[in-house]
């Protein structure tokens, strides 16, 4: 396996030149960054991954939970999320709890470990064990579908349930309708809560 050392002293150069051109830094006149894009290519250099994440105590993975992986929903997630984190060359790791909330929190210690660089969750946990789960993942988080209603700095994207619930029943009741029954998942998740 080729080193940067090996590519710098093929071409002259220094290893920190090199090593610029690699994590696309400025700075770098752009022939000299031609003549290593060519010999990176014509050696089939891959940066060592494990070695970049000791080096920066962290990696450049997205780790994503999800409750239910055959749900269409979430696989429709999974997709749009892997279709913005890909010209970014942002690896996703996924983690599937069947909504299993000791599931999901070891997920949050796989994490860790592995030193992601953000988490994206639709959480299965009871509110009250959300703060102390993601308080812990040592990176920043994103909830999305079951969103956390008392955690505040909260990062979310979510869908206005309240209002298209609104939205809904003046529809049902424009059309005549007079008896509206809702039927909705369990208290403590903001699309029922709503």
């Amino acid at each position: 396996m080729v080193k940067l050392k090996d590519i710098a002293r093929e071409l002259k150069l220094s290893t920190s030149t090199v090593s610029r051109v690699v994590n696309n830094q400025d700075r770098v006149d752009p022939e000299t960054r031609q003549r290593v894009m060519a010999a990176l290519k014509r050696h089939n250099y891959q940066p060592d991954e494990n070695a970049r994440r000791l080096k920066t105590n962290s990696s450049n993975v997205i780790g994503v939970i999800v409750p239910d992986i055959a749900n269409p929903f979430f696989a429709q997630v999974i997709k749009g999320i892997e279709k913005g984190l890909a010209p970014a060359r942002h690896p996703l790791l996924l983690c599937n709890t069947d909504e299993s909330r000791e599931r999901e929190v070891e997920a949050v210690q796989l994490f860790r470990r592995q030193k992601v660089a953000g988490i994206i969750v639709a959480t299965s946990l009871e509110q009250r064990q959300i703060r102390k789960t993601y308080a812990a993942a040592g990176c920043p988080v994103v909830f999305f579908d079951n969103v956390p209603h008392d955690l505040e700095p909260v990062r979310a994207v979510s869908i206005d349930n309240a209002r298209a619930a609104c939205e809904l029943v003046r529809y049902l009741v424009s059309q005549g309708h007079r008896r509206v029954f809702l039927i909705g998942g369990p208290l403590g998740e903001s699309s029922a809560d709503a």
